[in-house]
């Protein structure tokens, strides 16, 4: 039963459906309401809204009409439509109506903003202000100025809200039009033009205008200057000109100290001044001309200093700021003219080379070009270069002493030298290869002759190439244009002509030898020796391994160049000898059994070697008959003394036996030697201990006659050193009780005296502090004393000047108004005179004439006194 009672409260509203009718009926309160069968609570019991006052709401499908013709008929309704509802009394909402925005604050524009709005459809905007009204068409967009509080309206859509630009000093803001409009100036914008806005201040952007960005005015200096170009055509005001379409100018700060690019123009580069002094010049390439108003293409102009100017554009500095050549003694420019003109009295045509040579100060010209910067090269008596005439291809040799300049048709040349070479001439003349042994001794005799800028890959090629040849040593040079060759003797520098190369030996080297194990630029004439390993084989099959060493040397007459041509005919000289030896010992030792061989083996190398003396020389026997050298006349090689180091049986078996035999030999030497040393060692050691025994006997002797020697000589010191201690112990105890003595009298003398000096020294004290007390209560009286009679003057004197101030009739008249103020009021009264007491305390007759005096008196007195005193400071 409860549940169909539907109780509304003042202010609230519900719905209810009548499902009669089939419509919705709006009850509102304070009511109850019962319901009937045909009805339905379709709303609870709800709020009015309440708008406050600056606040507002959307009502979505609003009502059309509050009232009808009968309950049957449905409220109308604006379907699709809004309605903005502001402050007003609370209301419900009908039957249909939506509440689409809440209760909210309208939106407030702050001063210098605005708020974008679009129209929704077409209604007249009485919000403006304006009369008569502005009719607003739909999807129309205006804007709505600050300070204001917006009432929003239906037909109206908030877009955006518009914050002002702030356009400080130096600022501008570049602006777009959307569409045809007019600007704040008046000003018919079309549709994407661009212009800028440079007021100071706050500026607002219309609605059909786009902010672009900001642009700041730009800084020129002396040092600065900006380069523009016109993107579109246009009148430039700051030069008073037309300007076209991708023209380029300089804006210097002799125009502005400030500037600030327009629209139809930007900033294609901040150039700095080009400062040139009196040392420094520059080329400017497409030089602008002021005439035309062009650059001239293709044109280049020299500039130097002192000046400074800024690039127009389109110039350009071919090479910067440049110094100016200067040029010392030594030094000189290779030019090369690359157009025809007149250098002073001279023609220059295209193509042509000449020298500048110094001192002297120089700036090509733009017709010209420098090629190269020259120096004289300092040259000693052993140093040279290759210099190439460009103009024949002829190379020459420019030794010293002196300093060489090129000339201008002339240049270095890179003599180039095969690696192997430059390696030899790194390593002194000679090197192993890789295949071959290390051979030291040579290495080593080549290291003082090694020149080490050869080693280094980035060398200057164009230097003279040397080497020094050692003593007795030969090196034979090849010239190959004129098809000749020299042979060089040590100790002597080698030096190449352009077309001559060394003639490299390829030497074996290694025990046994191998071929072309060594290079070597140089021929040793010796003396020196050979060794090599070789494998012999005797008469009845056994095979040896032979090491032997023979000196060789050339034998050349140095004066006779076809001799000294005959040393390099064998290039591998040590390889046709060993190989001629070698076959020589081979022949020999095959003929010669295995026994005969061991026990004359280097006889028969030597005779196989050296050969036989076939005229005998008067000598007799076979040694007589031996040769002591073998001379090779293809060279002038010569091997003498030949020494067999070392023989080695190849096969196993008998390399074995034969160590062992010769074992055996040394063991049996070794013993003989050991059991004569052991005899020889036993009789000196029989020697040595019959002369050890002796010297220890005549020892034993000498210590006993020193030992006596010493007992005596310590008894008299005993006895010496006994009387000296008592007698130092008596007088030392004699001087003690001396000393003691003495200490005791003079300990007491100062004991008294520091006693006087101390009641001296109290009693002073005393008598100076009773003294010091004394003069300070004088003083102190004295200063009282002084001090009662100043106060006492003071008194005196302020009584004085009171009475002069006062005056004496003043004083006289005082001191008789009391008794005739007090006569005049008994007067007035009409009494004689009375006297008033409680009768306890006693009255004082004689005080009272004073008391009722004075104190009248002295109460005048003082106003008076304190007037005169203060007219007196102010006189």
């Amino acid at each position: 039963m409860g549940a169909r009672i539907v109780r509304l409260e003042a202010l609230h509203y519900a719905h209810i459906l009548d499902a009669s009718y089939n419509t919705t009926e709006l009850i509102c309160g304070p009511a109850t309401h019962c319901l009937k069968g045909n009805e339905e609570l379709l709303l609870e019991p709800t709020a009015f809204v309440v708008v406050p006052r600056g606040h507002y709401c959307v009502v979505a499908d609003p009502i059309v009409e509050k009232t009808r013709a009968s309950p049957a008929e449905p409220y109308k309704l604006k379907i699709g439509h809004r309605e903005v509802r502001l402050h007003q009394e609370p209301f419900p909402l009908y039957p249909g109506e939506q509440l689409a925005l809440a209760v909210r604050k309208l939106p407030y524009i702050v001063a210098g903003h605005a708020l974008r709005l679009c129209a929704l459809q077409a209604f007249t905007d009485e919000s403006s202000g304006e009369d008569p009204p502005t009719e607003r068409a739909a999807l129309d967009e205006w804007l709505l100025e600050g300070p204001r509080t917006y009432e929003p309206h239906s037909c109206v859509k908030v877009l955006s809200s518009v914050a002002p630009v702030v356009i400080r000093q130096g600022q501008a803001v570049r602006l777009r039009a959307l569409q045809r409009m007019v600007d704040w100036r008046g000003v018919t914008r079309n549709t994407g033009e661009e212009w800028l806005v440079d007021r100071v201040g706050a500026y607002l952007p219309q609605v059909h205008e786009k902010l672009l960005d900001m642009v700041e005015e730009i800084v020129l200096t002396d040092e600065v200057a900006l380069q523009m170009r016109a993107t579109v055509n246009f009148d430039d005001r700051t030069c008073g000109c037309r300007r076209l379409v991708g023209e380029e100018w300089l804006v210097t700060s002799a125009r502005a100290r400030t500037y600030l690019p327009d629209v139809c123009e930007e900033v294609t580069a901040r150039v700095n001044r080009t400062v040139l002094d009196a040392m420094q010049y520059c080329v400017v390439v497409n030089p602008y001309d002021p005439d035309t108003r062009r650059n001239l293409r293709g044109k280049r102009v020299l500039r130097r200093g002192v000046q400074s100017f800024f690039l127009y554009p389109g110039e350009q500095l071919e090479r910067g700021v440049e110094p100016v050549m200067v040029l010392g003694e030594d030094e000189a420019l290779l030019v090369e003219a690359v157009e025809g003109f007149r250098d002073g009295a001279t023609d220059r045509p295209p193509g042509v080379r000449w020298l500048v040579r110094g001192p002297a100060e120089y700036v090509p010209p733009v017709e010209a070009r420098v090629l190269s910067r020259r120096r004289a090269i300092p040259l000693d008596a052993r140093e040279g270069v290759y210099v190439r005439d460009t103009a024949t291809g002829l190379v020459r040799v420019e030794v010293g002493p002196q300093a060489f300049m090129l000339a201008e048709h002339e240049e270095l040349y890179q003599k180039q030298l095969p690696r192997h070479v430059e390696k030899l001439l790194a390593q002194g003349g000679g090197c192993n290869t890789a295949e071959a042994g290390q051979d030291i001794r040579k290495l080593a005799y080549f290291e003082a002759f090694a020149d080490q800028k050869y080693a280094d890959p980035a060398r200057d090629r164009s230097r003279l190439v040397s080497y020094r040849c050692p003593h007795n040593c030969a090196v034979q040079v090849n010239d190959y244009q004129r098809r000749v060759s020299r042979v060089v003797f040590g100790p002597e520098l080698v030096v190449l002509g352009p077309g001559e190369d060394f003639n490299v030996l390829s030497a074996s080297a290694g025990k046994p030898k191998r071929t072309n194990a060594m290079l070597s630029l140089v021929l040793m004439l010796g003396p020196d020796y050979i060794t090599d390993t070789i494998t012999v084989e005797t008469s009845d099959h056994a095979r040896l391994e032979v090491r032997y060493a023979c000196n060789n040397l050339f034998d050349v007459d140095r004066a006779d160049p076809a001799a000294a041509a005959r040393l390099f005919s064998v290039p591998d000289f040590i390889g046709h000898a060993c190989a001629v030896v070698a076959s020589r010992i081979r022949a020999a030792v095959a003929r010669t059994p295995f026994d005969q061989f061991h026990r004359h083996s280097a006889a028969v190398i030597r005779q196989a070697v050296f050969g036989v003396d076939p005229d005998g020389g008067g000598r007799s026997g076979s040694e007589q008959q031996q040769q002591q050298q073998l001379r090779f006349p293809e060279n002038g090689m010569v091997l003498t003394g030949l020494d067999v180091q070392q023989i080695t049986p190849v096969d196993t078996h008998m390399r074995d036996s034969l160590a062992k035999s010769v074992q055996l030999a040394i063991e049996i030497s070794t013993s003989s030697i050991e059991e004569a040393a052991k005899q020889e060692a036993q009789r000196l050691e029989q020697i040595s201990k019959g002369a050890l025994t002796r010297q220890n006997l005549l020892n034993d002797m000498r210590c006993e006659a020193e030992r006596v020697k010493l007992l005596s000589l310590q008894a008299e010191s005993a006895a010496v050193e006994s009387a000296g201690q008592a007698t130092a112990e008596a007088a030392a105890r004699c001087e003690t009780h001396i000393i003691e003595g003495n200490a005791g009298i003079v300990t007491t003398r100062l004991a008294a005296e520091a006693k006087n000096i101390e009641f001296g020294a109290t009693l002073s004290t005393e008598r100076a502090r009773r003294d010091a007390e004394t003069d300070y209560k004088r003083r102190l009286d004295q200063l009282e004393i002084d001090k009662k009679r100043r106060m006492a003057q003071l008194e005196s004197q302020k009584f004085a000047s009171i009475v002069n101030a006062v005056g004496q009739d003043t004083i006289r008249h005082v001191a008789a108004a009391g008794p005739e103020l007090q006569l005049k009021l008994l007067q007035g009264l009409g009494i004689r005179s009375v006297l008033i007491t409680d009768g306890t305390s006693p009255i004082n007759l004689f005080d009272t004439a004073n008391g009722l005096v004075a104190q009248p008196v002295q109460q005048a007195l003082l106003p008076a006194a304190h007037a005169r005193g203060v007219s007196g400071a102010k006189q």
